[in-house]
């Protein structure tokens, strides 16, 4: 059993020891904010507070992002040690990493910088190329995944303890924006689109609505069957996160009242994890997010708690 040691145990040093050392490493972690239980500890120790507390011990200068509340706005110096970028670096000579690697972690994984002022795009949202990895050219790099190899690797060379390699695992998710091309889209909508390929011309898919409707063809959007043939075969666990929106601009799936949304919903249901695909515009109104949940909660006949934001 790892134990750490700070002076105050946050939430924010909880979440971010426990990502490295337990999700990334799958190693055992305990935490203590009294020195003298960890001095007195037998196995392996990173002290995280800012002065050395033991000749043997894994000591991370802590330079209190993890010890505050709230979000300040700030933007840290991007560094490089041994090529690996970093930031929060050259705090302490002791430090044994040479950079707050917990502080670094939490910065990067929670997305910080997200909840400071930013120039939005046309959607409300943060563009990556605002983003401190993408201006100094490490989007591409899975800093904290190799920031969890630096701490196994410096345990394992103080303490003679592995980390224990994650096994992979395929996990198909689907986001069911228009569920069907034709099917369950109503009378109005359907007439909508008969009128526009008559006006357009395009009676290759005139002939194909028609026969759709009239159950002489499948609807081409409808690769159900397959998708969970498929999965059955190969034993995976797939996610569905259906569109239970009001149509709108962005949001153009089928009546979600409809009996074909709700019999799809009921099939995937029967074979993979069931979640919702919140509307376009839910992301910034609460009001109409429980809204939705609330609906295909019903027409799931479950409880909902798998969500994929739309967009």
């Amino acid at each position: 059993m790892i134990l750490l040691y700070a002076p105050k145990i946050t939430n924010r040093i909880k979440y971010t020891a426990s990502l490295l050392l337990e999700s990334l490493c799958n190693l055992d972690i305990s935490f203590t904010d009294n020195s003298s239980e960890y001095l007195n500890h037998k196995g392996p120790r990173i002290n995280y507070s800012q002065t050395p507390l033991f000749s043997e011990e894994i000591f991370i200068y802590s330079q209190g992002l993890l010890a505050k509340k709230g979000v300040k706005n700030f933007k840290p110096k991007v560094s490089k040690i041994n090529g690996l970028p970093v930031i929060f670096a050259g705090l302490s000579n002791h430090c044994h990493f040479g950079f707050d690697i917990f502080a670094a972690s939490f910065y990067f994984v929670s997305r910080y910088e997200e909840y400071l002022p930013y120039k939005k795009d046309v959607h409300g949202r943060f563009e990556v190329h605002n983003s401190l990895a993408f201006r100094n050219n490490f989007i591409e790099i899975p800093v904290v995944n190799h920031y969890a190899i630096l701490i196994s690797e410096a345990l394992n060379k103080a303490f003679k303890i592995k980390a224990k390699a994650n096994n992979f695992e395929f996990i198909p998710t689907y986001d069911i924006d228009i569920a069907y091309k034709y099917k369950g889209k109503g009378l109005v909508r359907n007439t909508g689109g008969f009128l526009k390929d008559l006006l357009t011309l395009k009676f290759s898919l005139l002939r194909e609505r028609l026969s759709v409707l009239t159950g002489k063809a499948k609807d081409p959007f409808d690769t159900y069957s397959f998708q969970i043939d498929t999965q059955k075969k190969h034993g995976l666990k797939p996610v569905y996160f259906h569109l239970a929106s009001d149509y709108g601009p962005y949001d153009k799936n089928i009546y979600v009242y409809s009996k074909a949304f709700e019999s799809l919903v009921k099939k995937t249901r029967d074979y993979a994890t069931t979640g919702i695909h919140p509307s376009y515009d839910s992301f910034n109104n609460e009001t109409r997010l429980k809204k939705e949940i609330k609906r295909f909660s019903k027409i799931a006949n479950q409880p909902i708690s798998h969500s994929r934001q739309h967009f």
